[in-house]
């Protein structure tokens, strides 16, 4: 409501961001392409789990079976935890995820399967 645009055509836009700020000591390798030697999936009866046996957070953006991908949205990993997704192929021996490194790069690699 600015007094200025009165009788003028105006377009306004509402924006929503959110910043994600991690701090890592020095002693913490950064997330990339060597991070993926740390994440592993075990299949259990309904779903695939995955674990981050890392010291960093870990935003997983896609993970595929065959394939196939399998997670409807990407997937934030704390350090040294795991998350489950659902299980949608029962035969499968190609497993690949996409995560995000710390310049805001998409890298896909081969994970195990335990």
């Amino acid at each position: 409501n600015n007094p200025n645009s009165t009788g003028k055509n105006v377009l306004k836009f509402a924006m929503q961001n959110r910043i994600k700020l991690f701090y890592r000591p020095k002693g913490i390798a950064p997330v990339n392409r060597g991070t993926f030697q740390k994440l592993s999936m075990k299949r259990t009866a309904s779903s695939y789990s995955i674990q981050n046996d890392t010291a960093n957070w870990v935003t997983i953006i896609e993970v595929k079976v065959n394939g196939v991908k399998i997670n409807n949205e990407s997937i934030m990993l704390a350090p040294l935890s795991s998350a489950d997704v659902a299980l949608k192929s029962a035969n499968a021996n190609q497993y690949k995820m996409t995560i995000i490194d710390d310049h805001g790069n998409y890298i896909s690699d081969n994970v195990s399967l335990k």
